[in-house]
């Protein structure tokens, strides 16, 4: 079967060469390949093809492992809809029968063999002939895979300033619904206990308007990490710009974007969405490392790319027309084959406390970066460095608006 596919994934390759549109980088044949000898085929068939192959083996030998490992092939349509103890039963006399053959990848076997062995999901990595950018990252990937349960959770930072106005890019700080919504985020997280666990991460971009909207978890037991991978789509000499000023200052730029906004770069030093996928590479292997559910808070088009990874109806080339609105958090589960989201619209919850903080005399006729930085002086300092008081800094504004942001 193996040889079959590679056969297969040879002549696509050369038809999408002719053409002219790029062949897909990687492909992945999901076979036993259980002796030297069948690997070696591969191997030779790959070679004259013009194909790298790297061969992929987990080795298993924690129980905890392996009992993370059975939880998720329960799960899978090909065991859901058995019994527990028939599918437990198959799945171990597959296993047994596997391993009678089964001949493991040594050096001393197969020295020319580029491989990767994973011992327990990531404890240790062994790496032979790893060479090249595409097969380290592969390796790096691995080196970060694990089995434990937990959550993801992608969050557009609050209303900005700059978004009222319609600007592309900047540091603008959050408006009075922005401030709102901070609240309203930290809340959702105290009301679910489990979301996020003592020692998660929480990750946002260096700029104001994401650190701003995490300001209040400050007080939990979290880690905060910034990072620029997280940073908003660099729009190079477009930045601070309105669509409508590109337009008419620079239709010729407006219509090469609106034809492919996919691989459009802004000018002058810029970023396409192409760009920002591989920015974002490192970033989600970062996020597959972590142990613990983690909160991303990040900005529009960093959520449209990190979405299509995660959510299988949502395309990477069409991912710069999908909607990311305000006040909604995005809840990522991994399965056992792919990941499952769901919606959670914080709207409602985001309405009530800015209604509170109208009614406690705050107002948009202030300069919206002067009232964040008056009423939150903490969220200019890195949130690493915060002192665990956000929540209770409005308590002098009265126990209503502190119990409306809770």
């Amino acid at each position: 079967i193996s040889l079959r596919v590679v056969s297969h994934l040879a002549d696509q390759q050369k038809q999408e060469k002719q053409k002219k549109r790029q062949a897909a980088r990687v492909s992945i044949i999901d076979c036993y390949n259980s002796t030297v000898e069948a690997r070696e085929k591969i191997r030779a068939a790959c070679q004259h093809r013009g194909l790298q192959v790297l061969f992929i083996e987990t080795v298993c030998t924690d129980p905890a492992v392996l009992a993370q490992i059975f939880q998720y092939k329960l799960q899978t349509p090909k065991y859901a809809q058995l019994g527990e103890q028939e599918a437990r039963n198959n799945i171990y006399s597959r296993y047994r029968k596997v391993a009678r053959s089964y001949q493991t990848l040594k050096a001393e076997n197969e020295p020319d063999t580029h491989f990767a062995k994973v011992f327990n999901h990531g404890t240790q990595l062994l790496q032979q002939h790893c060479t090249g950018f595409l097969q380290g990252q592969i390796a790096l990937f691995l080196a970060n895979c694990h089995t434990k349960k937990r959550c993801i959770y992608l969050s557009r930072h609050g209303e900005s300033e700059f978004n009222v106005l319609g600007k592309l890019g900047g540091d603008s700080g959050l408006t009075l619904k922005g401030v709102a919504y901070s609240f309203a985020l930290a809340g959702w997280f105290r009301s679910h206990a489990g979301h996020l666990q003592d020692g998660s991460t929480v990750y946002t971009s260096i700029l104001k308007r994401t650190r701003q909207t995490a300001s209040q978890l400050a007080g939990l037991p979290l880690h905060f990490k910034e990072t620029r991978l997280l940073n908003e789509i660099d729009a190079g000499a477009f930045e601070q710009w309105t669509y409508e000023e590109i337009e008419s200052k620079n239709p010729a730029e407006y219509k090469e974007r609106a034809k492919d906004k996919f691989n459009y770069r802004y000018p002058a030093g810029g970023e396409s969405y192409s760009d920002l996928v591989e920015r974002l590479g490192a970033m989600i292997i970062e996020i597959q490392s972590q142990p613990k559910p983690v909160l991303v808070v990040s900005h529009q088009a960093v959520m449209r790319v990190l979405m299509s990874y995660y959510i299988d109806d949502l395309s990477q080339a069409a991912c710069p027309t999908y909607e990311v609105p305000h006040n909604r958090l995005v809840q990522i589960t991994p399965t056992a084959y792919g990941y499952t989201h769901k919606m959670v619209s914080l709207s409602r919850e985001t309405a009530a406390v800015h209604k509170r903080l109208v009614e406690n005399g705050w107002s948009d006729a202030v300069n919206p970066a002067h009232l964040c930085a008056e009423q939150y002086p903490e969220a200019a300092a890195p949130l690493s460095h915060l002192a665990p008081k956000s929540l209770t800094a409005l308590q002098n504004q009265g126990p209503a608006l502190l119990n409306a942001a809770l």
